[in-house]
């Protein structure tokens, strides 16, 4: 099979990328769709509830400098890099974010033939080189416009494109059955910290009023009350961040609501100097406090960790020092527990964080201390074995991934389809 090497400018009749609000438009209005890096998958755009809104003027202001049409290929440059979706219609009702561009190929090449080649392991290797040592995690247009490829006759180019169909689809199968299976383990899981949290191990009936998180039975000899009285509750702040001596020589640790994804502390990401602290309004919390996020990107707010080692924290983050009649792990779960319900009283897609009063006031089912332990003996020997499963399933995924680059870097490459015999 004979090949040309050809840089992507020569390829495409022209790159174009979409508009971001600033002062152009105002998101959450409207009935049109905003298509950002997360709503692409695979060949597809998915126009679901992860899409922001736009209003028609929005819609025509991004179109004017986007121009999407049937065919062209979409590829996020900016943030989580090399995300790929193919237009099949000329969209009416959607249009993308500044973080994606539209390739529009010319005659030398087919949609689906560029579609493999923004997906193979050369584009990943070309673009990290790009990332390293960048304030900017992304790639820019032009640096797009010269990475080189191996290019065929337009026939050839078909012959790999159903070669690839085929065995990509049949990857992808069975990467969405091991995604399912992950989703299924981690419902499970939360299904046992709900049982076990508000039923106890022996799963006595417990009724629980899940839209206003309600408790109308306890089970046994349970008890209840609020969280203001069985917890020292404080949110921290953030220290100027134009005055550098409230960050130079840090010594005292200090916490961002990002950091509850850690679910353990034992470090913080950032540290405040002594003057920082001082003329701060913060809180040194002690070890085993339960730290909430109240606001935060993505699912990180009504998140919690355990801090293992005394950290400030900022005010996006909520404090939790459990006194004696409750027992941090438990709270731990607890939240674990009501994670959907909490985010559900603010809207699940809302920018608005959750109140510290709001969260003072629920009210906690209270076994003893004992029995507290002992679900939490049981719910971290559970969800450890679950962990342990679900690591397994995504690195298997990761793996198909990568056989997926590698296949269509070989088949690009002109050796892939005399080895496999397409």
């Amino acid at each position: 099979m004979q090949k040309t090497e050809m840089k992507i400018k020569h390829l495409v009749q022209s790159i174009n990328t979409g508009l971001n609000p600033r002062s152009n438009f105002v998101l959450g209005e409207g009935t049109n769709y905003y298509v950002t890096t997360k709503n692409l998958d695979g060949k597809k755009v998915v126009l679901d509830d992860r899409c922001d809104n736009i209003t028609d003027l929005a819609l025509r202001k991004i179109n004017a400098r986007s121009d999407l049409k049937a065919g062209d290929v979409l590829f996020s440059g900016i943030g989580t890099i090399g995300r790929t979706a193919i237009i099949r219609e000329t969209p009416t009702n959607w249009n993308i974010s500044e973080s994606l561009y539209s390739l529009r190929p010319n005659a030398k090449i087919c949609t689906d033939f560029l579609f493999y080649i923004l997906n193979g392991n050369k584009m990943e290797d070309y673009y990290l080189h790009y990332q390293t040592g960048s304030a900017q995690k992304g790639l820019r247009i032009e640096d797009l416009k010269n990475f080189k490829t191996n290019i065929f006759d337009i026939s050839t180019q078909k012959r790999v494109v159903a070669f690839l169909n085929t065995k990509i689809n049949a990857v992808d199968e069975t990467i969405n059955k091991e995604q399912n299976a992950i989703q299924e383990l981690m419902d499970y899981k939360d299904i046992i910290i709900k049982e076990s949290v508000f039923h106890g191990i022996k799963k006595e009936k417990l009724v629980v009023n899940q839209c206003s998180l309600e408790i109308s039975k306890l089970p046994g000899s349970w008890t209840k009350d609020k969280l203001v009285r069985l917890a020292y509750c404080k949110s921290g702040s953030t220290p100027d961040r134009n005055n550098s001596k409230y960050w130079d020589n840090p010594t005292i640790n200090w916490m961002a609501s990002g950091e509850v994804n850690k679910e353990f502390v034992y470090e913080t990401d950032e540290k405040i100097s002594d003057i920082g602290f001082k003329n701060t309004s913060l809180r040194i919390h002690p070890i085993n406090t339960v730290m909430l996020a109240l606001n935060g990107q993505g699912k990180t707010k009504g998140m919690v960790a355990i801090i293992k080692i005394p950290t400030a924290c900022n005010q996006s983050l909520l404090g939790m020092t459990c006194y004696n009649r409750l027992h941090f792990r438990y709270l731990f779960y607890y939240f674990k527990a009501v994670y959907k319900t909490l985010r559900s009283q603010v809207g699940d897609k809302s920018r608005e964080g959750l109140s510290g009063d709001f969260i003072k006031s629920l009210i906690i089912p209270l076994p003893a201390v004992e029995e507290q332990i002992q679900i939490c003996d049981f719910l971290d020997k559970k969800c450890d074995l679950i962990n342990k499963i679900i690591d397994l399933k995504k690195q298997k995924v990761e793996k198909l991934k990568e056989y997926k680059k590698s296949l269509i870097y070989e088949c690009i490459e002109g050796e892939g389809l005399i080895r496999y015999g397409g």
